[in-house]
């Protein structure tokens, strides 16, 4: 019996190895793990037409011209760009800082210390600030005006969330009350609220863009959500309905991109949806939301990994809790024409892994930036010029 088992075993070995020596035969070796789901067509995305002429040329951008810089080593509770110039709010004490690209000078520029920052919000035109802070098990949050004479912060009611900063007077916020959201818009000078409308949905994220409001439900792995924008006071919805769905709007309010579970394909699935057509495109590559960054003709900057393109569905709520770590390479998605190219392995340019989170392009398209998930310092990819130039 024994001899028989050994046999056996013998027998299964040697079929791997000739179903591998086969796959050399056919395939080459594989340049990664989705790449062997890949040519066994599993995990393989419908297909789509596209178009005959590449948008993404490799050659189009002298990749010998750009550069990857860290920009800080402290950890960043939020930032934004404003032209030549940078601001981030340091996490943990909501100290404000400038970045200036022209003279390559740091200096804070808002004497505030705040304990246990971990959010800061912008003004667009970054003259006031947000900070969000931990107190005991309540979430605060106070506006200070930036280089400001008067350093004494205007407090928000505790535990609102979902804060947008219009123009330098208007506050637009939400709280949950009797098991519903409820947007709130407040005038710092008249001191005065009002109520913008309320939905019965609590577990949701809100954006406020470009004059309009739309709310996403946070994403679960078996629970399904959905886009919706409030329009005179009701939902309307902008998805479908699916599995552990995530999304984010671009900053004119015009288009978004939101990524899925697919259970009959048991694969993550990312669409872009022009809202004003509404018009959807499947795109060419997976991505998480969170992780990109919207640029001008419907492209996208991105940071990804193999880890989305293998099907797990747990996998966005894992990365979510810190669970799974992606290990970036940035790419560049022109979803329109079904198009991707990788620009940048941030492992191989940084020495180190990179989990991108909260990346946006600058106002001129010259600069992308994002944060470490790992660490929360905040980064810079400087656009390389056409190779032409």
């Amino acid at each position: 019996m024994f001899k028989g088992i050994l046999i056996t075993t013998g027998l299964l070995l040697l079929l791997v190895l000739a179903g591998f020596w086969i796959y050399l035969l056919f395939f080459g070796t594989p340049q990664s793990v989705r790449q062997i789901f890949t040519n066994f067509g599993q995990n393989e995305p419908a297909e789509r037409p596209l178009t005959n002429e590449s948008v993404l040329d490799p050659d189009q951008l002298d990749i010998s011209k750009a550069t990857l810089e860290q920009l800080t080593t402290r950890p960043v509770a939020g930032y934004i760009s404003t032209g030549e110039v940078l601001l981030y709010a340091e996490r943990g004490t909501g100290h404000v800082y400038r970045i200036d690209f022209n003279t390559g000078l740091e200096e804070r520029v808002q004497s505030v210390t705040l304990a246990k920052t971990v959010g800061a919000i912008f003004s667009g035109e970054g003259d006031s600030v947000i900070l969000v802070s931990e107190s005991e098990a309540l979430l605060r949050a106070s506006f200070y005006e930036i280089n400001g004479e008067n350093d004494t912060g205007l407090d928000l009611p505790p535990n609102s969330a979902n804060y947008t900063l219009i123009g330098s007077t208007t506050i637009l916020y939400t709280r949950v009350i009797s098991n519903n959201t409820v947007a709130y818009s407040f005038d710092k000078e008249s001191l005065l609220t009002k109520e913008l409308w309320r939905i019965p949905l609590t577990d949701v994220n809100v954006y406020f863009v470009s004059g309009k409001t739309f709310v996403v439900n946070r994403p679960s792995a078996m629970l399904r959500g959905a886009v919706y924008e409030v329009v005179n006071g009701e939902l309307v919805r902008r998805t479908a309905p699916q599995l552990a769905l995530t999304a984010k709007i671009s900053p004119d309010g015009q288009a978004l991109i939101y990524n899925y579970y697919n259970a009959p394909n048991k694969s993550l699935l990312s669409e872009f949806v022009d809202l004003a057509s509404k018009e959807v495109i499947e795109a060419p590559l997976t991505v998480v939301p969170e992780k990109c960054g919207f640029a001008e003709n419907g492209r996208l900057w991105c940071g990804e990994s193999d880890i989305f393109s293998l099907g797990r569905q747990s996998i966005i709520s894992d990365w979510y809790k810190g669970t799974a770590t992606s290990d970036d390479q940035l790419w560049e998605v022109a979803t329109r024409e079904g198009q991707a190219i990788m620009r940048l392995d941030l492992k191989e340019e940084s020495g180190f892994v990179i989990d991108t989170i909260d990346l946006e392009v600058s106002p001129d398209g010259k600069r992308i930036f994002f944060v470490n998930k790992l660490n929360d310092t905040l980064w810079m990819y400087r656009m390389p010029k056409s190779s032409s130039q």
